[in-house]
């Protein structure tokens, strides 16, 4: 088959878990004989098209205007849509893909229109819904666009992936949906390439400055405010009570790194908050795998793919009890669950890892177990590869535009079993 991703992450562009999902499925799509071309955005040092490991790649010039990603998002997000389609169009008149595949709202209209220019069924992956961040409230100009966009592209697609069970939920919500017209595909992890050496886990903790027996807590992922990773901070100043020397590091970088900076100032433990900034994969297995405990207390979270990452590193998980993460981590068993937002809870969690090494090591090795069989790239491919041949053997044509998105919650009007359905899996009942 042939098939066109269109995607505005692919390596070495990479914001979060979208990037590393598209990079590993196209590599498993091009193991298992498909021929795959990906049209991305482009990056510095990088070549306009070259060969990934049989993944063709397509990186579109920025047009103008250009823009900055974080202050000029809707002029950066148009701008970049109108490169990745005249890509996707040049590519197209020597090249037809059977099935086009978007991934976010930020490549929406790429994909969307690139698939109706060439009368191609679109598949669309929804790996976060704008709804979801805010529990529901669409109460900005921005969040709204961004609501209508997630809201067309799964209207217009044939058929819809999404990460988790609970963003089966979440989106069938968002977007007035059958759940039942939504496929779960799980994110999965490379389970070897997260595993380190002891001297890369040495090295790690010389470059931190940390000692070998020092306790390290680590959070890795965006600095965000979802991400909870102020509740890491909080944490912190609390297992320090009894574990003096504990240090934490945070991998990642993100819009509340002032924030963050200030708060350990007012809790005088800036001294023992490092801030590493982004990590390349191979980094931030050795700090995972150098780490006594990582924390991933999002308060939303459609899927967690940090969180098996760090168990894949061999590291004890304390993750929010929310969302896909309850998919992820199983309580007790391999890692531990505790409340989003509560700082109390994950500083006795990490406490308890920290005094309990029996503990550790079990949630570790039943964690490996679970990764090993649950959770591989191959079966995420294989899965995705059965989703492409039902929308090009059956594709249904695209619903109604929706209606523009109320200023308000957009769960306001939703039957009462889905506003349940919604609070359940983000742990509120």
């Amino acid at each position: 088959m042939r098939i066109l991703v269109v995607s505005w992450e692919y390596p070495p562009v990479i914001y979060g878990g979208l990037g590393r999902h598209v990079h590993r499925l196209t590599e498993g799509l091009v193991a298992d004989g498909h021929d795959v071309a990906v049209v991305t955005q482009s990056a510095p040092g990088m070549p306009e098209e070259e060969d990934d490991k049989g993944v063709r790649v397509f990186r579109a010039p920025p047009d103008p205007p250009a823009g900055e990603r974080g202050e000029d998002l809707v002029p950066w997000v148009l701008a970049l849509n109108t490169s990745l389609m005249r890509t996707a169009h040049r590519l197209t008149r020597e090249w037809m893909p059977d099935v086009v595949h978007a991934h976010d709202w930020v490549d929406a209209h790429a994909g969307i229109n690139v698939a109706r220019a060439i009368d191609a069924p679109l598949v669309a992956t929804v790996h976060a819904t704008e709804a979801g961040l805010w529990d529901g409230w669409l109460s900005t100009p921005l969040s709204r666009a961004r609501h209508d966009i997630e809201a067309w592209l799964v209207a217009e697609a044939t058929r819809s992936i999404v990460c988790s069970e609970a963003m089966r939920v979440e989106a069938a919500a968002a977007f007035d949906v059958p759940p039942e017209d939504l496929t779960v595909i799980r994110n999965a992890v490379d389970h070897p390439a997260w595993r380190t050496t002891a001297e890369a886990r040495r090295a790690t903790r010389e470059r931190f400055g940390i000692p070998p027996k020092t306790p390290l807590l680590v959070f890795g992922g965006r600095l965000e405010w979802e991400k909870g990773v102020d509740v890491c901070v909080e944490a912190l100043s609390l297992v320090r009570q009894r574990h003096h020397d504990a240090r934490l590091v945070l991998a990642g970088a993100g819009s509340q790194e002032i924030n963050l900076r200030r708060l350990a100032q007012r809790l005088q433990i800036d001294h023992v908050v490092q801030f590493a900034g982004r990590m390349d994969q191979p980094d931030l297995a050795a700090l995972f795998g150098a780490a006594d405990v990582a924390m991933c207390p999002s308060s939303y979270e459609p899927f967690g793919i940090v969180a098996l990452e760090a168990c894949a590193a061999g590291t004890p998980v304390i993750a929010g009890d929310s969302g896909g993460l309850r998919e992820v981590i199983e309580h007790d068993v391999t890692g531990l669950l505790v409340p989003p937002r509560d700082p109390g809870d994950l500083a006795a969690a990490a406490m308890r890892l920290l005094d309990e090494p029996g503990l550790s090591q079990r949630l570790v090795r039943a964690a490996h177990q679970r990764i090993a069989t649950e959770f591989v790239w191959t079966a995420v491919a294989r899965e995705t590869e059965k989703v492409y041949a039902a929308a090009v053997a059956d594709p249904r044509p695209p619903r109604p535009r929706p209606a523009p998105a109320p200023d308000g919650n957009i769960l306001a009007d939703r039957p009462a079993a889905v506003q349940q359905a919604w609070k359940r899996v983000r742990g509120e009942v």
